[in-house]
Formats: C-alpha cells, sequence, structure tokens
C-alpha cells in the first residue's frame, strides 16, 4: 500500500469543511495533516476529536512552505479561491476547491492558466455533474428531444451530510 496523500484544510469555518473532512478521516488513502483558518475562534468548533491537536496557521503560504502537502481542500470564500490556487499550482500541491471558486470568469482565469501549465489535478465540489440524472438531463437537451433550453432550473436541499 502507498502512503497516504497528506491534505491541508484551508478554510475551517466556512459551510461544508465538516463534512469534507469527516470523509477525508474515513479515506485510508488520505491524512488530514495542517489547516488553515484566519478566524482563531472557529477553529475548536469544526474539528473533529481526531484533529485536536493538529497544527493550524494563519498564513496559507507559510502552511505550504513549511508542510508541503500533496493536496489541499479548500473552502474559503470565491474571492480568495484563484489565488489560493495558484500558490497551490506554483508548488504542485493538487486542489478540491468548494463552490464558487472566484466570483466572476474573468477572476477565474488565472488559477485555470495554473492549473493547466502546472498539471496539478484539480476539482470542484460540483459533484452533481456526474450524477446518472444530470447526465440523462444533459443528454436529453443534447439530443434535442425535449427542443430548445430556454432556462433550467434544479433544486437540491440538504443541511449536512449527516
Amino acid at each position: 500500500m502507498t502512503a497516504p496523500v497528506r491534505f491541508a484544510l484551508l478554510g475551517l469555518g466556512q459551510p461544508h469543511m465538516e463534512g469534507y473532512t469527516e470523509t477525508l478521516l474515513h479515506m485510508e488513502e488520505t491524512e488530514v495533516v495542517v489547516a488553515y483558518d484566519w478566524d482563531m475562534h472557529a477553529r475548536p468548533q469544526v474539528l473533529p476529536e481526531a484533529l485536536a491537536n493538529m497544527p493550524i496557521y494563519t498564513d496559507v503560504q507559510t502552511l505550504l512552505d513549511e508542510v508541503k502537502p500533496e493536496a489541499v481542500l479548500v473552502c474559503l470564500p470565491g474571492k480568495m479561491v484563484p489565488g489560493i490556487i495558484e500558490l497551490c499550482a506554483a508548488r504542485g500541491i493538487h486542489v478540491m476547491a468548494e463552490k464558487p471558486c472566484a466570483v466572476s470568469a474573468a477572476a477565474w482565469l488565472p488559477a485555470q492558466r495554473a492549473i493547466e501549465t502546472s498539471g496539478i489535478q484539480f476539482a470542484t465540489g460540483y459533484m452533481r455533474h456526474f450524477s446518472p440524472a444530470f447526465v440523462m438531463m444533459k443528454q436529453l437537451v443534447a439530443d434535442g428531444i425535449i427542443g430548445d433550453l430556454l432556462a433550467a432550473e434544479t433544486s437540491f436541499l440538504t443541511s449536512t451530510v449527516k
């Protein structure tokens, strides 16, 4: 068995971090080793007991340079994410980012170029793209079965992964 992928958690107090962290802790292939958050008070409420003694940084660049994680899980405001991705890409660190990943398409472009140039793996929290129902809907539109698509709306409601 290969060594687990070492993850850094970026943005402890943001929505969805708790569920993603719980998932990482259940995977033998991953190890959560460090975290970042600018809010010193958010930490105790979101970290599970298994991570109670994990180092937590208040500067992302220092964390990346000192700890050198192989991947990061980013749950930060969209205005911060492109810069974080660029920092990670420059260091060869893979990125999973919760949406939104930018405040606009134009703001996203430097991150996209960094991903493509560096060859890092990138994924975002739009996991329903591969859901059978969404794949089928896309195919129905592509095949012209339901006519020209003028608008679409879907709802998926949840309060927590639990």
